[in-house]
């Protein structure tokens, strides 16, 4: 027991006393010691990789890379394409991954406005109907075309006189024919009444007929007149009225006959006539007879003009100046498949016998050329051939040449067990832009790494010597660095192709020249920054040799930025590769980001998908290495070190 006094604030003197039971412990249970700490002893690059692993945006990164890594290793070798053949008929082909009909990304592509044939009954262009799926036709009246096209129909032949030449008369004849008016021969024409311009009149006209007798002779049908529209002529009864009284009277079969529209020209202004149709016809039962004169006829003047122009068979002649005007358009809205096209069944086409004889003695058919196309039988599935449809033979300098009409499957034809499909499609060779994009990826990868590793060994022992030394040593070798870095990079790029050829040791020769001053700066810089730090100095107090202290205090220090600095040099190289593709300097022989890139540029507007998805690649490969270089900086950071982030 202790007793203790002591004054209070008013000064009285009072005492306190404390007993022992007063005082106890307030911790029985434990001994009063140090908290230990329950870590375990790392090495530096352990804990680097503790740290990056805690970002996640530098691991997604290096999951990236990664996987486009292998995806370059696996798919040019899982794809059995050829890199290097051209398949002209796969041309440009889109992206196909689900069935024809889905809608997306399934081979088919949809076309507007497009001109429809009446003739074939499918857009302008395109012949396999199986591969067209019509959605619609439209033709409003206005589409108009002045010039005679495949896929116009009717419009009128704008009959006139030529600019330079007016004489009196221009005609516009038929073809010569053996007219005999014993039939009862009608001729039925429509004329517009409209003008094709405000220079232009529409000339008086008139019907001529001339033949062949002893010597050309000619009769007028009707006087000149302007009545237009549609008229209906008894060509037999007006002959042989216009006939009457002269020699040629009782003639009714006439050599060389032909039927003339006759244009009365204006000196004033440029004259005209429109004819939308004329029609010879007879009510004759005489079939012949009936086709002579429909080939003589004019009942589509932009198909009249067609023949005329293309063939150059002269159905009706003109001495004048002949075009077509407002011929109609019908245009259609329609989803082609172009795998079907390309790979689906072909109908009506040729096969050689040396293909016939590979399938019948493979067991996929049997075939008797004796007897021809109706004893071909189909055994198997892979056999191409649906159907054959006739059989020709030739005799060539002695040799018989066999060919077969053939209905058949194209891919079968072309060796494929199914119809083949290109995820993004195929370019302009026909090659499949997956494997020619992964191998880009994996030559520019490799292009990339392979000038990494040669440009970072030189540059850090380049960079280490410099700084740690310093003094006429850096001095020296900063000089060289200036030098060679003040040649630009294209002229040292051609001055060494003129000398040692474009190849792919050239192009890695040229980027290693001056790469790796980047990473020797950086080292450099790094060595001045921790060469001075008293640990350094303490441990050269110790005795440490130059090389313990670069290696075991310095570069540990320092190799975070030095790292991350040079790591960003794989995109960079890769980019670098890209842009002097386009100068035409890029690797030769072998496939690269740039050299497809550079290939694909005249598509940028009409197939872009060619330059979308190799540079979508190349931008996911830019953004993660920048994610993984950040992550490596702060995971070779020493003064992070034992830290959680």
């Amino acid at each position: 027991m202790d007793k203790f006094t002591y004054v209070d604030t008013d000064g009285n003197k009072k005492e306190i006393i404390i007993k022992d039971d007063d005082l106890s412990f307030v911790q029985k249970d434990k001994e009063i010691n140090d908290v230990k700490l329950n870590t375990k002893p790392t090495t530096f690059f352990r804990d680097a990789l503790h740290r990056f692993t805690k970002n996640k945006s530098s691991v997604i990164g290096g999951i990236i890379i990664g996987v486009l890594s292998v995806l370059a290793i696996l798919v040019p070798l899982v794809v059995s394409q050829d890199i290097d053949g051209t398949y002209p008929y796969q041309s440009l082909l889109p992206g196909k991954l689900f069935p024809s009909g889905t809608g997306f990304w399934d081979g088919t592509v949809e076309f507007k406005d497009k001109p429809f044939n009446l003739e074939t009954n499918l857009p302008y262009g395109y012949n396999n109907s199986r591969a067209i799926k019509l959605k619609s036709k439209t033709s409003d009246g206005e589409h108009f075309i002045n010039s005679a096209r495949d896929y116009a129909y009717g419009g009128f032949i704008n009959f006139s006189q030529d600019e330079n030449n007016i004489d009196t008369y221009k005609t516009f004849s038929s073809s010569s024919y053996l007219f005999n008016i014993n039939y009862d021969i009608n001729f039925n024409y429509l004329l517009g009444e409209e003008t094709t311009s405000s220079n232009m009149i529409l000339s008086e006209y008139a019907l001529k007929f001339s033949y062949q007798n002893t010597e050309l002779k000619e009769i007028y049908l009707t006087d000149f007149n302007n009545n237009y529209g549609e008229h209906n002529l008894s060509l037999s009864n007006i002959i042989k009225e216009k006939l009457k009284g002269t020699e040629d009277e009782n003639i009714t079969q006439f050599k060389n006959g032909r039927l003339s529209f006759v244009l009365k020209s204006d000196k004033e202004k440029k004259a005209q006539i429109l004819i939308e149709k004329a029609i010879f016809s007879t009510n004759s039962q005489n079939e012949n007879l009936k086709k002579d004169l429909s080939s003589l006829s004019i009942t589509d003047a932009n198909k009249t003009l067609l023949i005329t122009d293309k063939n150059n068979l002269s159905f009706w002649e003109c001495s004048g100046y002949k075009n077509i005007y407002k011929a109609r358009v019908i245009y259609c809205t329609f989803i082609y498949d172009q795998y079907e096209d390309v790979f689906g069944l072909k109908t009506d086409d040729n096969i050689g016998k040396t293909d016939m004889d590979k399938y019948i003695a493979n067991g996929w058919c049997s075939y008797d050329y004796d007897i021809g196309e109706s004893s071909f039988v189909k055994l198997s599935d892979k056999c191409p051939i649906e159907k054959v449809n006739k059989q020709t033979k030739k005799s060539i300098y002695g040799e018989q040449i066999i060919t077969f009409n053939c209905d058949y499957y194209n891919y079968k034809y072309l060796g494929h067990d199914s119809m083949p499909l290109y995820l993004v499609g195929t370019d302009d060779n026909g090659r499949d832009l997956l494997k020619v994009s992964f191998s880009g990826l994996r030559t520019s990868l490799l292009v990339g790494l392979l000038i990494f590793a040669i440009c970072f060994t030189f540059g850090l022992i380049w960079g280490s010597i410099s700084g740690y030394f310093g003094g006429t040593i850096d001095l020296l070798m900063e000089r060289f660095c200036d030098i060679l870095g003040g040649i630009p990079f294209t002229v040292l790029l051609i001055l060494l192709i003129l000398h040692l050829g474009s190849n792919f040791a050239t192009f890695i020769l040229a980027m290693c020249l001056t790469g790796w001053m980047g990473t020797a700066a950086t080292t450099r810089t790094q060595f001045y920054r921790y060469k001075g730090r008293e640990y350094i100095l303490a441990s050269r107090s110790l005795g440490s040799k130059d090389l313990r202290l670069i290696f075991k205090h310095i570069l540990p220090n320092a190799v975070g930025t030095i790292i991350t600095s040079s790591v960003l040099m794989i995109p960079s190289v890769i980019f670098s590769e890209a842009s002097i593709a386009y100068l035409g300097f890029g690797l030769t022989g072998a496939p690269s980001f740039g050299v497809t890139l550079a290939n694909n540029q005249k598509f940028i507007s009409s197939y872009p998908i060619l330059i979308v998805f190799p540079s979508v690649l190349m931008s996911l490969l830019m953004i993660s290495f920048n994610l993984f270089g950040n992550g490596l900086r702060d995971a070779f950071n020493p003064s992070l070190k034992g830290g959680e982030e």
